[in-house]
């Protein structure tokens, strides 16, 4: 079948889709999407957690009752929201994380359409709408 996507069922390292574009067969393997997603979002809270401990550290484990030394670690809305540059690095690689977030939607869909396709549509657009939704959250407020 010319241009028909197929899923060839579970592999060794994770679920692979076959994209069939006439003759050509292009193999994507599905893991590394969900681990790169994960990867991006660590990375996005620990370097704001090292970028803050490093730059103002008495500032962020500081809250309205308690101070350093009762309070020593720092809350991830205080490492995330108060201070610059941590929330601007925050900010880019949360960013980069709704490439991968978005494919896991694409793919999903793709994946699951044929036994529901009501359920499949809704599935990816309440997943497109809480990855733009997220975006809103981090940038506007």
């Amino acid at each position: 079948m010319a241009g028909a996507q197929r899923f060839d069922g579970p592999t060794k390292p994770g679920r692979e889709m076959h994209l069939a574009a006439g003759g050509a067969l292009h193999k994507i393997s599905g893991w590394w999407i969900p681990f790169l997603h994960t990867l991006l979002a660590s990375a996005a809270f620990l370097s704001a957690l090292v970028v803050g401990c490093k730059l103002h550290y008495l500032k962020i484990v500081r809250n309205e009752h308690y101070g350093y030394p009762d309070e020593w670690f720092p809350s991830v809305s205080a490492t995330i929201g108060d201070r610059y540059p941590e929330r601007n690095v925050f900010q880019v690689l949360i960013a980069l994380t709704a490439p991968p977030r978005l494919l896991l939607h694409v793919f999903w869909l793709v994946l699951t359409v044929r036994a529901s396709a009501l359920r499949a549509k809704a599935v990816f657009w309440i997943g497109f709408l809480r990855t733009w939704t997220c975006a809103g959250w981090v940038y506007v407020t």
